[in-house]
Formats: C-alpha cells, structure tokens, sequence
C-alpha cells in the first residue's frame, strides 16, 4: 500500500513507507514546488517541522503540505 503525498492541487501515490516527514518534504519539494515555511500534515495532523526527522511514515498515511497556517493539535 502506498501513501498519499498533496500539495496545492497537485497529489501523487508513492511507497514512502518507513521514510521520515523530513525526507518526502524533501523529494516532493522541488516536484510540488512546496515552500520551505509549507505546514506538513499527517493524517489531518500537522508535523511540527522540528518533529519531521522523527516521524516515519506507515502505509495508507495521507501527507499533505499546506501553506496554510495550521494550529499544531496534540
């Protein structure tokens, strides 16, 4: 199963199981043309940016970047 990476209107499917937040920001970025201050969601969940190395993504995750700003829910 993949998970599902979005930014703006753009959205791609792709194995990014067991990566960190921090590495998809990183693949997608010059792909999605996702800014640097862009708020990551996981799962409805926003990621703050210094939590993004320690957060692995499962299968079936939803990522989304936004540049929306996005109260951090604990």
């Amino acid at each position: 199963m993949a998970c599902t990476v979005m930014f703006s209107a753009e959205s791609k499917e792709d194995d990014l199981a067991d990566m960190t937040l921090r590495q998809v920001r990183e693949k997608f970025a010059p792909i999605f043309n996702i800014p640097p201050e862009a708020v990551a969601l996981v799962n409805s969940t926003s990621v703050p940016k210094e939590q993004e190395e320690q957060k692995i993504l499962k299968d079936g995750d939803k990522v989304e970047f936004t540049k929306d700003r996005v109260k951090h829910r604990v």
